[in-house]
């Protein structure tokens, strides 16, 4: 089970105090309680990835024949996801698809897998789409597979099959297809 965590995404004030940052706008309650100036809140994509291209290219360096002219592939940007790609499409989703007022109510629960791979499948759907990624959209169809795997064992079974976490993750799942 993957649990859901916005700690990363609070103040630069709250994270650099360590302490946690409830977000509210246009300053957290931290920041006015303190007197301090709050200075906003990193999005998702300040945390999606980070540019590695330099760290690459000091650790692999040209050889004579890129040096010439003479190669056939250009280096690429190279991004290192700063946190685990399933956390990311987690925090997309609750960023994009939900409505929350102050702290979710999912925050620490652990959720059923059928949810969260659904929710992940979703999630990883539309940062590829944002994106223009194959690669991820692949990496999202693999999921939503899955998902569907799961959603079926869930429909067979008498006791599950008209269950909430069932219809959720049909309904997260038809939002795939979108």
């Amino acid at each position: 089970m993957v649990s859901i965590s916005r700690g990363r995404l609070g103040c630069e004030n709250c994270r650099s105090r360590r302490i946690k940052c409830n977000q509210l706008r246009p300053r957290c309650s931290q920041c006015a309680r303190a007197g301090l100036q709050c200075s906003g809140y990193r999005t998702l994509l300040d945390l999606v990835f980070q540019d590695q291209t330099a760290r690459i290219a000091q650790k692999y360096p040209a050889t004579d024949m890129t040096l010439h002219g003479k190669a056939r592939h250009h280096n690429p940007t190279f991004f290192v996801p700063a946190m685990p790609m399933e956390d990311i499409a987690l925090q997309h989703y609750m960023e994009q698809f939900t409505i929350t007022s102050g702290p979710s109510p999912l925050r620490g629960q652990e959720l059923p897998k059928i949810i969260v791979t659904s929710v992940i499948s979703v999630g990883l759907a539309a940062l590829a789409a944002a994106h223009r990624d194959p690669h991820l959209m692949q990496l999202a169809r693999r999921k939503y597979a899955t998902a569907l795997r799961l959603l079926a064992r869930a429909i067979h079974d008498p006791e599950r099959s008209l269950g909430a976490h069932t219809a959720t993750s049909s309904f997260n799942l038809s939002m795939f297809e979108v």
